[in-house]
């Protein structure tokens, strides 16, 4: 039976999002477009992959976040996602993500710790669930986890 996972789906995922998108992006594609639709699949999923039983969570997200992915020119993109979080959170992410730096790095390049990176990645990812404007979009594209 399907039992839903007791970590933080959207926190554990994101370098599984980062490595399809990377693995996604083409000319057309900017890796920004492909991040931000990864983003919004992660909370398809979290929301919707316990309604299908009998598939482990894991295959459920990679399945959601690639269908995404192929379909990124409807969704939005990574700037438009974090444009409303504060400089500091905007920062770590893009580095962590775009740019794909380990956390130390970040933190060397920051001038901080990397304790104090990892708590600005996990306050920018609880801003992001409570984006209006992220679910202002999701409820125009039809998606069901508003």
């Amino acid at each position: 039976m399907f039992r839903r996972p007791e970590i933080d789906p959207l926190g554990e995922y994101l370098p599984l999002v980062r490595d399809l998108a990377v693995a996604q992006a083409r000319p057309g594609r900017p890796l920004g477009d492909l991040l931000g639709a990864g983003i919004v699949a992660l909370f398809e999923a979290e929301r919707n992959c316990a309604a299908i039983g009998g598939t482990n969570f894991e295959a459920c997200v990679a399945y959601r976040v690639l269908n995404r992915m192929r379909s990124a020119a409807a969704g939005p993109s990574f700037e438009w996602l974090v444009a409303d979080l504060p400089e500091a959170e905007q920062t770590v992410l893009r580095r962590l993500l775009v740019d794909g730096l380990p956390r130390r790095e970040v933190a060397a390049a920051l001038a901080t710790s990397a304790e104090r990176v990892r708590q600005l990645r996990s306050k920018a990812l609880r801003r992001l669930r409570a984006n209006r404007k992220l679910a202002e979009c999701l409820s125009k594209t039809g998606s069901p986890i508003v």
